[in-house]
């Protein structure tokens, strides 16, 4: 049900996004990421392939200068 998702804090002491984590979240707006982020998952913010192309909120995420 992480689709329905409209704003995400992922909690300061989080390290990594595991792969496709908020994938096909349409409804997000925003996004907000700890500096003790270390990874980002793989597809984490993708949008699949019948959604692409929809009107979505989120147009940008700011991924920390922790991220590898």
């Amino acid at each position: 049900y992480t689709t329905l998702f409209r704003s995400v804090t992922v909690p300061s002491g989080i390290t990594a996004l595991v792969d496709d984590l908020f994938e096909d979240c349409e409804k997000m707006i925003s996004v907000s990421l700890p500096t003790t982020l270390a990874s980002i998952g793989k597809g984490s913010f993708m949008m699949s392939d019948n959604i692409v192309g929809a009107t979505h909120g989120l147009t940008s995420v700011t991924v920390p200068s922790s991220v590898k």
